[in-house]
């Protein structure tokens, strides 16, 4: 039911499937079911079952190609299967990993602290009654976690152009101009990640 209702509808879907598919689907719609059209269709299984079913199957789509996009934006991000960013060369590839974040966000979890308080008091005030004389409190700040967003990236670097920004560690190590070289350089800086994280300090954070 599924399949005869999505090929009546297939003409609604322009920009969910190329010109090229839905070609083929309405080939495929006049040689297994000839003459079929929408109110065919809405009479066979009745209108609402019929839209219910379009709806289903343009989200289902609409989610598969926002998926698809998050995975080549990924691969540009990683330069998966991408040419040296600095001069296209495909020879000798190797990735410099770097990212670029935004704002560093610092939140306090003051619970150990007021915890801490709390004991501390009730330690002296025990103390004292006890005539013990003075009992130092010792307070302390509360915990500090500090986290920002990052985007992970890599750069590709062609076997010549590594070895002309290698030093003697025998590691790449590219300029800011390098980095900037990269496709998505622009796009993401734009969105708000403006801080470049180079290899090292990329490794001092852990996903969240």
């Amino acid at each position: 039911m599924t399949t005869v209702v999505a090929s009546a509808y297939v003409d609604e879907w322009r920009g969910l499937w190329t010109d090229g598919d839905i070609a083929t689907a309405r080939v495929a719609l006049n040689r297994d079911f000839p003459g079929l059209d929408v109110e065919t269709v809405a009479c066979r299984f009745g209108r609402d079952a019929a839209q219910r079913i379009v709806a289903e199957a343009i989200q289902s789509r609409r989610s598969q190609l926002e998926a698809e996009r998050k995975q080549r934006t990924a691969n540009v991000l990683l330069a998966v299967g991408s040419p040296c960013h600095l001069c296209g060369s495909s020879e000798e590839i190797a990735y410099v990993d770097f990212g670029l974040a935004g704002d560093e966000k610092t939140s306090r979890n003051w619970l150990p602290t007021i915890v801490s308080v709390a004991a501390s008091s009730a330690a002296a005030v025990a103390a004292i009654a006890l005539g013990a004389g003075r009992f130092p409190v010792r307070l302390s700040g509360p915990s500090k976690k500090t986290a920002r967003e990052i985007v992970h990236m890599r750069l590709a670097l062609c076997g010549r152009c590594a070895a002309a920004r290698t030093n003697y560690s025998r590691r790449p190590f590219p300029t800011l101009e390098d980095y900037a070289q990269h496709p998505l350089w622009n796009q993401v800086r734009a969105a708000g990640y403006t801080t470049l994280l180079e290899a090292e300090a990329l490794t001092r954070y852990t996903p969240a």
